[in-house]
């Protein structure tokens, strides 16, 4: 039992040392961050995996809260289809730490450049920033022309 306590109070402390610095998520104005990533379906049927670079530009509340606006490009590991995701971004950092857990979705139109098709795409996700990084887990949603795509999504960002 006395393990346990002590054990409790050295992560107790091991959370705070990680809080010493405080996240940028926290700080008022512009914030901007170029994302790398990629998709694995969990679509029954369908096998498309993607890699895709975005970027997105917005504006932080300094209490957590970013609003922005994104846009990027992604490709078909198969070469079947390239895209163009346009969204608007948001984001809310849930503590002031240095390791600063989040919740985001990003919201907005993917355009495929071959077929001069679009589709809907919603994509909410969990994570966390660690000084000028962001590491995201997620799920995106796309339903277009007759199709509807599920998948599992993961990337890092750098934030500036």
């Amino acid at each position: 039992m006395k393990k346990l306590i002590l054990m409790t109070v050295v992560l107790l402390f091991s959370g705070m040392a990680l809080s010493a610095q405080g996240s940028r998520a926290f700080e008022k104005g512009y914030r901007g961050n170029v994302n790398i990533g990629g998709e694995i379906s969990v679509t029954k049927g369908w096998t498309q995996n993607s890699v895709g670079l975005t970027t997105s530009h917005g504006y932080s509340f300094g209490d957590g809260m970013y609003l922005g606006g994104g846009l990027g490009f992604g490709i078909d590991m198969g070469g079947d289809y390239a895209s163009i995701p346009v969204f608007f971004d948001a984001k809310y950092n849930i503590v002031d730490w240095k390791l600063s857990p989040y919740v985001d979705c990003r919201v907005g139109m993917e355009l495929y450049v071959d077929g001069g098709e679009c589709a809907f795409m919603a994509s909410p996700g969990v994570g966390f920033d660690y000084r000028m990084m962001s590491f995201r887990v997620g799920y995106k949603c796309k339903a277009g022309n007759g199709f509807k795509l599920n998948a599992v999504s993961l990337s890092v960002a750098v934030n500036f």
